[in-house]
């Protein structure tokens, strides 16, 4: 934790990729703090910033995973107790809607992109309470799935990916229309070995692509 009283407090909420996933694992194998992107982005940025990892595997943007043991994975759900325990904060990061993309939702990509637009609100229809005036909202996007190397999770991805690039662009539309910054990773950095997760170098593009949003 940064305990410095004038550091910028950024909120990171999303899903497995944040988190830190490592491609291929197949016990929820992570990689550790200064490896996956919102450690690296708190290392490049400092201790003017404390950058705050609110992030969870299977992690959803409404829906709730049918699957025994993903309880508690939908986003909306508890976003907003999420964002009064973190209060004050600056800017929110979302890394989310991947998931709903998984065959078990059988969700299409403009649905999902819907939900993602529901989600940003209520996010800016909460920021009265925040102490900070001006809230920065950058959404992410998210690489493509590669459903040749999603074996290890049986149907699970199936026709995922079509919908992954659907999604992304979806994503830049988004941005412009509810007027939030978008960082673009889908074009920097591609899936890892497992079609889904990114790798630890890929954690550190994306860390300093984000950087670039905070240097001004």
């Amino acid at each position: 934790m940064n305990t410095t009283p004038s550091a910028k407090r950024v909120l990171v909420y999303g899903d497995s990729l944040p988190w830190g996933a490592v491609p291929g694992s197949t016990a929820f194998e992570r990689f550790p703090a200064n490896v996956r992107w919102p450690g690296v982005l708190q290392d490049i940025l400092g201790n003017d910033f404390s950058v705050i990892e609110e992030c969870l595997c299977a992690r959803t943007l409404d829906s709730d995973d049918p699957r025994l043991g993903f309880e508690g994975r939908n986003g909306l759900s508890h976003l907003v107790t999420c964002l009064d325990s973190q209060d004050p904060i600056d800017t929110v990061i979302i890394s989310l809607g991947l998931n709903e993309i998984k065959g078990i939702y059988d969700w299409t990509s403009d649905q999902v992109a819907e939900k993602m637009k529901n989600l940003v609100q209520t996010i800016k229809e909460r920021k009265p309470n925040f102490h900070t005036v001006n809230l920065r909202i950058i959404l992410l996007t998210q690489p493509k799935v590669q459903e040749e190397k999603t074996g290890n999770w049986g149907d699970l991805w199936i026709g995922s990916g079509q919908k992954s690039v659907d999604l992304q662009a979806a994503y830049r539309n988004i941005a412009d229309e509810l007027g939030i910054e978008l960082c673009d990773v889908a074009k920097i950095v591609d899936a890892g070995v497992d079609g889904v997760h990114i790798d630890q170098v890929s954690h550190k593009i994306v860390a300093e692509k984000i950087a670039e949003f905070f240097k001004n």
